[in-house]
């Protein structure tokens, strides 16, 4: 769940990323804005996301983002 920045706090009921599966860590990147997942699913929002997903402002996964390849 994200809560809407405009408000008083709302969830933002367009954000949902909807993995298929349990998601058993998060790790949250403030400065880049973006959210690390990893769990038991196989697919985060759109895309297929074996056990590991980097979400940023948009519910669909980032396609550069792939089993730890692009850390910055």
């Amino acid at each position: 769940m994200r809560v809407s920045t405009s408000g008083a706090g709302a969830r933002d009921t367009g954000w949902l990323p909807n993995p298929d599966a349990r998601v058993l860590a998060l790790h949250e990147d403030g400065v880049r804005k973006r959210l690390y997942l990893g769990g038991e699913y196989a697919k985060v929002g759109a895309g297929s996301r074996s056990g590991l997903a980097r979400i940023g402002q948009v519910a669909d996964p980032d396609v550069i983002f792939f089993y730890g390849h692009d850390i910055e």
